[in-house]
């Protein structure tokens, strides 16, 4: 995605540090730029002196965590522990680096603190705040409604239950399984597109839950994909196929692989699409693929040999040709 400065953003330059006595009036600041009109929008003029003084409240006793970028300070969050849940606070960015990615990355980063020790996760936000799509992808759902005598706007607490987790266990790929989905599969599959790729969806197109069932709906009936198991538990999905009668006739293709977030980056992906890609060099035919630019699973498709061969904002078209190996040979 591309930051404000029109180059994209490096998520590797992304750190989370402690705030100390010389962020708080950073924070301050950030958090005024970031929901002035928010806070107009339901308590009326901004009162400098008294937003002071709620924020020093909102903070006291909190541990806030600076969001830096390229060695910026770009924002703060909190996560806090109680006896049996986690409260995700204080989250702002600065105008000019949301809808970036940013905070989804921030996001998912404090999510993985939940889901290693199997907690929920619950935070709040205004009934308005158009982050709160991005909350709904990331598996997070009312619970309550705060409403305030006089006051159209509410507050929505949400939470997320925790999401069982193989980030600590060695992958055992003997144990990975390639399944048809039938019906009982559809709305796992269709969960797994919104965590997995709807941040990417959501950046360009915006995201609207109903037109995305709607297409969801119309590709299922065209073509049931696979399902990807771990251990018998379903993880991740992908459509294979073979094209005939189009442009991409005698070339197979690989649509809607996505696997969720918390079990990306173990090797799973990279072990589903080898076993693609053996198929493809056995029966002698190339491979292609679409992504938007700015999925970082572009690295994982380059290395198993894929070049680019189009590119038209926001997506990159990518080929591999079949690998010139024995056929049947196994690598």
């Amino acid at each position: 995605m591309l930051s404000e400065t029109g180059s994209m953003i490096d998520f590797s330059l992304i750190k989370i540090i402690p705030a100390d006595e010389s962020h708080k009036e950073f924070l301050f600041q950030a958090r005024k730029e970031a929901f002035w009109g928010l806070i107009e929008r339901v308590w009326g003029k901004w009162d400098e002196a008294f937003q002071r003084k709620t924020f020093a409240e909102e903070m006291d006793g909190l541990k806030p965590e600076v969001i830096i970028y390229k060695n910026k300070p770009i924002g703060c969050c909190c996560l806090t522990k109680q006896e049996d849940y986690y409260i995700f606070d204080a989250f702002f960015i600065l105008p000019k680096y949301q809808n970036q990615g940013i905070g989804t990355f921030v996001l998912k980063k404090n999510l993985e603190t939940a889901d290693k020790e199997g907690l929920p996760v619950r935070l709040r936000h205004w009934n308005f705040n158009p982050a709160a799509s991005m909350y709904a992808r990331m598996g997070f759902k009312e619970i309550e409604r705060i409403e305030f005598e006089g006051k159209k706007d509410y507050l929505v607490w949400t939470e997320r239950k925790p999401r069982a987790t193989i980030k600590n266990k060695k992958i055992d790929f003997s144990l990975i399984k390639i399944i048809p989905a039938d019906e009982s599969h559809y709305e796992f599959i269709y969960r797994v597109k919104k965590e997995a790729y709807g941040e990417y969806i959501a950046r360009v197109f915006g995201w609207d839950e109903d037109k995305e069932r709607a297409f969801f709906a119309s590709d299922w009936e065209k073509q049931k994909p696979s399902v990807i198991l771990y251990d018998n538990q379903p993880v991740g999905t992908f459509c294979f196929t073979k094209k005939e009668g189009n442009v991409f006739t005698g070339r197979f293709f690989i649509e809607h692989f996505f696997i969720l977030p918390e079990h990306q980056n173990k090797g799973i992906g990279s072990f589903v699409l080898k076993d693609l890609l053996d198929a493809a060099d056995n029966a002698g035919l190339p491979v292609n693929l679409i992504y938007f630019s700015f999925n970082p699973a572009a690295s994982l498709y380059s290395r198993n040999g894929f070049k680019v061969i189009d590119k038209r904002e926001p997506f990159v078209m990518m080929e591999r040709r079949p690998s010139l190996r024995n056929k049947g040979e196994k690598s």
